[in-house]
């Protein structure tokens, strides 16, 4: 009984967050990354893979669907939004209802929004989705239930540990903690993850050596070296104060977890599990804060905090939760999944001003003589678009919205000059790093036949006086 009401729970925050995926579907998807994987999807009407990451083809399909069915410019962004939580609900229906792991299914759940705030509103990112295809995978190994043959079991093994490689490189420190975990805590089943971290291992070496590494992440790997050049002083860094700052306003119930956590390890004199924690946690927490100890975009920065909210929920799930008075531990978890959807419906605010600031842009320049504008960012100081570079493809899907014939050419960049070389090219679309001839636009979403030349302007409002 208690854990059915327990995933009756994680079913309707799956609803709430579906609700919430189609009411901010603009704040979603109309923003850098998902801007840009949505256009070449309309575009080339196929999947847009980045960086080797071949599961994001999963969250592509409904949308691609839409597409192909001849579904409205609108549907088609409802549609990618809505895909990403349809994805976590079925990962969590299979972990629930299939594989009958219900702690599984709530680690799930909880993870969706427990430290989930601006990471809700920035969608591409493999790594939550992938993280909630892990607990899957954990119930799949620990499913005890299994008849297939060993065969099939391993087949099984190595198409999860496949998966799991290619879905985020961050992902490697949430499958080496919930293997060490699991063989701490259940070591009767040590020959199963004893042979998925085999595999794991092996794929994993695999794609290092035939899998070109992406400049995005050689960048990423290589801020390690900050390791060296800040050392010894790590705890005074910009990103520990931010991150302790969003612990009070967003991320409050991970140190609250953390903390009790602790307190039963020590009670119950699991002091191994205890050590692991402590050294997993502020290990991992560490490798971020340092890797970027100026501080980064909230989201982006909440984006790799994520596998710490994995380090609270596996224990808490698997070694509190089953201990706890069946009252007790539902008022805990209404209150948990209550304050977070609160967190994360209020967290829109940022995003929806940014684009009720890209469409002021389009409404004052919908009947200047040059419609055509590369703005120069400088023109807008204080703005609040968090980052400019996808504000061309920003800006298309938002005036295509009104009609395809409405779709517009306008982009702010912070080194405008860098599109000097494509001024006279007008019978295209350009953005920061890509251009499309109007004639091999989708019609069907973008039917602008605007060939005059494009404008770069230096300031906002004289939009007869151009560079």
């Amino acid at each position: 009984m208690r854990k059915d009401k327990q995933i009756g729970l994680g079913v309707f925050s799956s609803l709430v967050l579906l609700v919430f995926s189609l009411v901010f579907y603009k704040e979603r998807i109309i923003f850098i990354d998902a801007a840009y994987q949505a256009f070449f999807l309309i575009h080339e009407g196929s999947f847009n893979i980045q960086n080797n990451r071949f599961a994001e083809a999963l969250p592509q399909i409904l949308p691609l669907l839409t597409i192909r069915l001849g579904c409205s410019l609108k549907m088609v962004l409802m549609a990618f939004s809505a895909s990403y939580v349809l994805w976590h609900f079925i990962f969590f229906s299979l972990s629930a209802f299939a594989l009958k792991d219900k702690q599984m299914a709530l680690a799930g759940a909880l993870f969706s929004v427990l430290m989930v705030a601006q990471t809700f509103y920035w969608v591409p990112s493999e790594l939550p989705l992938g993280i909630s295809f892990s607990f899957f995978a954990w119930a799949m190994i620990r499913n005890k239930s299994q008849h297939s043959g060993r065969r099939w079991r391993y087949l099984g093994y190595f198409v999860l540990a496949f998966v799991l490689v290619f879905f985020h490189p961050t992902l490697l420190f949430v499958v080496a903690f919930s293997i060490c975990f699991f063989l701490i805590t259940e070591p009767s089943n040590y020959k199963k993850w004893a042979c998925f971290s085999a595999m794991f291992v092996g794929i994993l070496v695999f794609k290092m050596l035939f899998f070109k590494t992406s400049d995005y992440d050689k960048n990423a790997f290589g801020k390690l070296h900050n390791f060296i050049t800040l050392f010894p002083r790590y705890f005074g860094l910009t990103s520990n104060k931010q991150f302790l700052k969003n612990c009070l306003t967003d991320y409050y119930w991970l140190p609250l977890f953390l903390l009790g956590i602790f307190a039963f390890y020590f009670k119950e004199k699991e002091f191994k599990k205890l050590a692991f924690l402590f050294v997993s946690f502020f290990g991992y927490l560490l490798l971020i804060n340092v890797s970027y100890y100026d501080g980064a975009d909230k989201f982006y920065l909440e984006n790799l905090y994520l596998p710490l909210s994995v380090f609270v929920i596996l224990p808490f799930v698997v070694d509190i939760l089953p201990k706890m008075d069946i009252k007790k531990s539902m008022a805990l978890l209404i209150l948990v999944f209550l304050t977070s959807w609160i967190r994360i419906g209020m967290s829109h605010q940022p995003f929806t001003k940014r684009l009720d600031f890209e469409q002021h842009i389009l409404n004052e320049t919908a009947n200047v003589s040059n419609k055509k504008i590369i703005f120069h960012e400088a023109a807008f100081p204080n703005n609040p678009l968090i980052m400019s570079w996808g504000t061309s493809f920003e800006m298309l899907f938002l005036s295509a919205l009104n009609s395809p014939q409405e779709a517009r050419y306008v982009a702010i960049d912070d080194h405008p000059e860098n599109y000097q070389w494509a001024i006279d090219e007008n019978q295209y679309w350009i953005s920061k790093w890509n251009m499309v001839k109007n004639a091999e636009m989708n019609r069907k979403y973008f039917d602008n036949k605007d060939e005059s030349k494009y404008v770069i302007l230096l300031s906002y409002g004289n939009y007869d006086q151009h560079k």
